[in-house]
Formats: structure tokens, C-alpha cells, sequence
């Protein structure tokens, strides 16, 4: 749950407090959100989540900020 929560509640609070011509997220993924992991299901259905929804930040853009998912 804080894997995805805890990120959306944070990009929630942060994008009206960014100020300046470059405003960008980049959030860091894992392996685990592309490749199931043995025993870490949730770990990595979590990671997955993470993934998309970054994916679709980068498709509607909110105040014009940048979006990046690095991912290894």
C-alpha cells in the first residue's frame, strides 16, 4: 500500500508547490513492477501499479509536469 499511496498522496501535495519553468516527478521503479518476483506478489503488484500510473501521468499532463518512472 505505500508503495502506490504513499506516492500519489506525495505527488498530490507536491505539484501545487512547485514553482519555475522545470517542474518534474521522477519516481523510481523496480524490476519487481515488470517481472512477477517469487513469494513478493504484492511487492510486486505494487511496483506494477507504480509503472502505470506513471505511464499515465506522462499522457495527461497535470500543470506541466514532467513525469519519469527509472526503472533498472
Amino acid at each position: 500500500e505505500t508503495n502506490f499511496f504513499g506516492m500519489v498522496r506525495t505527488v498530490r501535495c507536491a505539484v501545487p508547490a512547485m514553482t519555475g519553468p522545470y517542474k518534474r516527478i521522477i519516481n523510481i521503479g523496480s524490476i519487481g513492477g515488470r517481472i512477477g518476483l517469487p513469494f513478493q506478489s504484492m511487492y510486486s503488484a505494487s511496483k506494477a501499479a507504480v509503472m502505470v500510473w506513471c505511464v499515465l501521468l506522462t499522457l495527461v499532463p497535470i500543470d506541466r509536469v514532467g513525469v519519469v518512472n527509472a526503472d533498472p
